[in-house]
């Protein structure tokens, strides 16, 4: 029977026998009342008619209710992530089977934003974008680059309208979606369309630092006859390699501290392609903080990779200020055939996605720290007194390059032994 006011149901047995088994199956009124959701959906496409790409940002807040944590799939399709941020430490965003999806062990409410780059589709009739965001109830998407006189379709069942100077429109509560769009004007073009990774070192030392750069291209469609990559900060490019290269020069860039290069090859270039650049900045008298010299591809679908930090001689490096990066053990680094090794007793490693990745480097000499201990020996002899003395030397933190030693005028050295000592 059921209590009607407190609505908990009391059942009544009864047991004949010493022996008896009692099985119960609970199943909720509320099936939904645990079950992941993602909620507040904000949508927003924008078509980047230069680097060829519509860039989307899906925000809204993941709310993981099972006891025991879970998931909620975010995106996928042909896309690449560029940046993202999730409220809760405990969450993380993880990559399986083409889709990137929010995690976390435990119930949270997670505020998440993630920005991604859409591959564009072209034929003769329409252009479009085949994506899948996060299913939730209500699923509004504002759209903004396009022209006025543009069309819109949306599959399955979406609908879009004007509304100043952009276009409105919801999707279907679940799955993924086709956008596709018609124009009288000039269209993007998916004519070259890639990817860069980059596995970059910088070494650290007195009066230089000294960086190895090597950019990984995947050009998925198209070929690329020229690289163009921006070249942000101080420092200058000692050499560029890689196959086929014709010729490289540096352009002036929109500010002081941007720079461009555009590299031509011999040949156009399809499929992987590697390019690596040697740089080196000189450093004033320490203690200093610097930001260094970035190399960053122009027109890339998706840019990311891993940066080494070491420290070269006497030198004490800390990193200050990172911004979208994810520090990681050293022996997480990539191997690289030919790629330099840290060789620096201080190593710091990071992973990055996007452009917008910085940090700063704060560094200063180390001094020597020395303890000595000495024994002295005295012999008096009838016409003559000497003294033998030998130390011993506990040097720590810095190598020592030179040290003195103060003897009574009146004694002469006569013998000087020991390891190490030119």
């Amino acid at each position: 029977m059921t209590d009607q006011n407190t609505r908990v149901q009391q059942f009544q047995f009864e047991i004949r026998g010493a022996d008896y088994k009692a099985i119960f199956r609970l199943n909720p009124n509320e099936p939904d009342l645990f079950a992941n959701s993602f909620n507040e959906f904000e949508l927003e496409a924008s078509l980047d008619r230069d680097a060829k790409l519509v860039r989307m940002v899906l925000s809204g807040v993941a709310d993981i209710k099972n006891t025991g944590g879970g998931r909620i799939a975010l995106v996928g399709g042909d896309i690449g992530v560029v940046a993202y941020s999730l409220s809760e430490t405990s969450a993380r965003l993880i990559f399986e089977s083409g889709t990137y999806y929010v995690e976390s062990d435990k119930p949270a409410r997670i505020e998440t934003t993630v920005r991604f780059h859409c591959r564009v589709q072209d034929s003769i009739q329409n252009h479009a974008v085949n994506v899948y965001v996060a299913d939730s109830p209500l699923r509004p998407i504002s759209l903004h680059g396009w022209d006025k006189d543009s069309s819109f379709e949306i599959q399955p069942m979406g609908d879009v309208h004007w509304e100043s100077d952009s276009a409105l429109g919801f999707l279907k509560p679940t799955g993924g979606f086709s956008l596709s769009w018609k124009s009288k004007s000039p269209e993007v073009s998916t004519k070259e369309f890639y990817s860069v990774q980059s596995t970059s070192q910088m070494a650290l030392g007195s009066g230089r630092l000294s960086q190895s750069i090597w950019l990984d291209y995947q050009v998925m469609q198209g070929e690329l006859n020229q690289l163009e990559l921006t070249v942000q900060g101080e420092g200058e490019i000692l050499r560029v390699e890689g196959e086929d290269i014709l010729s490289w020069k540096i352009l002036p860039g929109e500010s002081d501290d941007l720079r461009r290069i555009e590299i031509e090859s011999r040949r156009p270039i399809k499929g992987l392609y590697q390019v690596r650049f040697y740089t080196q900045q000189i450093l004033p008298a320490f203690p200093i903080t610097i930001q260094p010299l970035r190399v960053i591809p122009i027109g890339a679908l998706a840019f990311g990779g891993h940066v080494r930090v070491t420290n070269e001689g006497a030198v004490k490096l800390e990193i200050r200020n990172p911004s979208n990066l994810t520090q990681i053990s050293p022996e997480r680094f990539p191997r690289l055939s030919g790629f330099p090794e840290a060789s620096g007793n201080q190593v710091f490693a990071y992973r990055f996605s996007g452009a917008e990745s910085v940090f700063q480097i704060a560094a200063d000499t180390i001094l020597p720290e020395v303890s000595m201990s000495q024994i002295a020996i005295h012999q008096l002899g009838r016409n003559a007194q000497s003294i033998q003395i030998m130390i011993e030397l506990d040097i720590r933190e810095a190598p020592l390059r030179e040290f003195e030693v103060i003897l009574p005028v009146e004694y002469v050295l006569t013998r000087v032994e020991g390891n190490q000592i030119a």
